[in-house]
């Protein structure tokens, strides 16, 4: 609602994702909100909430999901961005102690099946992060086989689905068994009918060949299981003659396959881990997909700069060693709390911290939670002097807007952002006293209403012109 309060402007609406809704007690709900203007006065936001019952209905047929063609296991159901469900999921709806306890199976925590149980619906709940929704969510469409939520192969259809500024993901799934049933039951009498008749015609013929044929038929077995992947797949066969070279052979060239096999998958093992500890997860699954030129823009990024004072001065009492020690200890206790906060590390520069939040994942409190990352940079500072007996401190400059992020470089590349809402996060970090937090006018109009700020006497120079700026206070 507050973004629509700030949109000033006529013939504005937002569609507002489910959330929990305090005057329904706690149910889950969403809106579609517009603001209303008097002239040009604006004098309030009207708010629908959409019935989840009717989406439901929609989603479901009415409950009639047999006669919609979906058999006994299929279903049609939204999921968001968060991987949680925005449509209710049949199983809850037809079998709800069945479907409860399976989740219990997964390891799905008591508190959400409480609450399952209490509003009797599975939308923010059920987190579906399967093969189809993460493709969909990349923007691609298509139908395979996968193992659905509750961890059973499924054949699965997705794609995704914008409404508005939300991006979901629509499904319809059903139990590979239910789908391929009547596939499996002509393969079946196919194969009766086939053998029967094969049986008349062979059976002589098998009887004289059997002996001759028998070691050609086993490595041709073996050679079929290895081009399928099988690479445990070794010819039984300890004889002297052709055929038995023939065997040693090919189980020596079975299991130089399975080495090599070993080798890559450890390969691709190490270049994933490396791939995730140098680039955001997004970045990642995009430069393994085979993306070389990534750039795209991005709007409500907030964007923290840090500076550790007083570890120029410590530094030169120290070895090198010990040095990069305390370095590495502080920044990796920065980033276990980044991404307890949603907050994404793009650079560290010497005792510089730089990190975005809002960016890969967009968030609708991505300034509040860059100034939770920041209190919660200041306390482990503290905690770290504490501990050591050092007199380190840290400045905080934070701004918000839009941004670019893109892949530069060719062999030697990084992940980086760039613009005016960076440059000015950089000139509040570079103004900033110590010890302290000094946030942009865009920051503060958003969260005057949650924290005490002061305005900073003196003006920060961005390059172009003087800005206002804003100090956390009660730090």
């Amino acid at each position: 609602m507050a973004q629509v309060r700030r949109a000033n402007k006529t013939n504005y609406a937002r569609i507002i994702d489910f959330e929990g809704y305090v005057p329904s007690y706690g149910a889950h709900a969403t809106f579609i909100a517009a603001p209303i203007f008097a002239r040009s006065k604006f004098i309030g936001v009207l708010a629908v909430q959409l019935p989840v019952d009717e989406i439901n209905n929609v989603m479901t047929g009415n409950r009639n999901w047999e006669s919609d063609g979906l058999g006994k296991t299929g279903e049609t159901y939204l999921v968001g961005q968060d991987y949680l469900m925005r449509s209710v999921s049949r199983f809850l709806v037809e079998t709800p102690e069945e479907y409860l306890q399976t989740l219990r199976s997964l390891g799905t925590k008591e508190p959400t099946i409480a609450r399952i149980r209490q509003y009797n619906t599975s939308i923010l709940e059920q987190k579906v992060r399967t093969q189809g929704v993460e493709t969909a969510l990349t923007g691609k469409q298509g139908t395979q086989i996968i193992r659905d939520y509750r961890n059973i192969p499924v054949l699965s259809s997705y794609a995704p689905l914008k409404i508005g500024e939300l991006d979901w993901v629509i499904l319809s799934e059903i139990d590979l068994t239910e789908a391929y049933a009547p596939i499996k039951s002509f393969d079946r009498q196919l194969l009766v009918s086939a053998t029967l008749l094969m049986l008349l015609v062979t059976l002589l013929a098998m009887g004289l060949a059997y002996f001759f044929v028998k070691p050609i038929n086993q490595l041709i077995e073996n050679a079929r299981k290895v081009e399928a992947g099988q690479l445990n797949a070794i010819a039984p066969m300890d004889t002297n003659d052709e055929f038995g070279e023939l065997a040693r052979s090919f189980n020596a060239m079975v299991q130089s396959l399975r080495a090599q096999n070993s080798l890559v998958e450890e390969k691709n093992q190490e270049n994933e881990r490396l791939l995730l500890s140098i680039f955001p997860a997004a970045i990642a699954k995009r430069l393994k997909s085979g993306e070389k030129n990534i750039a795209e823009s991005a709007s409500n990024v907030a964007v923290l700069f840090s500076d550790l004072t007083g570890f120029a001065k410590l530094s030169d009492s120290l070895t090198a060693h010990e040095t990069v020690g305390i370095l590495n200890d502080l920044v990796s206790s920065f980033d276990e709390a980044a991404e307890r906060y949603g907050i994404e590390k793009i650079k560290t520069i010497g005792d510089s911290y730089m990190a975005v939040c809002g960016l890969s994942v967009p968030y609708l409190d991505h300034d509040k939670r860059a100034i939770d990352f920041a209190l919660e940079m200041l306390k482990i500072v503290r905690r770290f002097n504490h501990e050591r007996g050092f007199e380190l401190n840290v400045s905080v400059g934070i701004n918000s807007g839009d941004t670019v992020a893109g892949i530069v470089g060719k062999n030697k590349f990084i992940y980086d952002v760039w613009g005016d809402t960076i440059n000015i996060a950089s000139a509040l970090k570079s103004a900033c006293p110590p010890g302290s937090i000094l946030v942009s006018e865009d920051v503060h109009n958003h969260l005057y209403d949650l924290y005490k700020f002061e305005p900073m006497e003196a003006t920060v120079e961005n390059g172009k012109e003087p800005l206002k700026a804003w100090r956390l206070r009660s730090i």
